[in-house]
């Protein structure tokens, strides 16, 4: 479904603060990035992550999608990042897609 776009350049948004989540990204496919979010904790765990989209090629806003969800509009600061609210389950995954 997505191997296009996880054969492509890795950047680690956070390790080790509880959640690890890694970023796949190509700004030249439809689908700009995948991040993968783990909580590899026997805690639940919630955080705001920083996501850095700069190497998407994303410059103001971008759609996104936890799971295959709906998509949700984000903005992007000056910096190119955006801020996304998380809460996972001990030991629990999730991802995320970026147009």
């Amino acid at each position: 479904m997505f191997i296009t776009l996880i054969n492509n350049s890795i950047i680690i948004v956070m390790l080790w603060q509880g959640i690890d989540a890694f970023l796949h990204v190509n700004p030249w496919l439809r689908e700009k990035g995948l991040m993968m979010v783990f909580n590899p904790t026997l805690e639940p765990v919630s955080d705001t992550l920083t996501v850095p989209l700069y190497y998407t090629g994303l410059t103001n806003t971008t759609l996104v999608s936890e799971q295959g969800a709906a998509y949700t509009s984000y903005t992007l600061d000056r910096q190119y990042n955006i801020y996304i609210p998380i809460t996972l389950g001990p030991l629990n995954i999730t991802w995320f897609l970026f147009l």
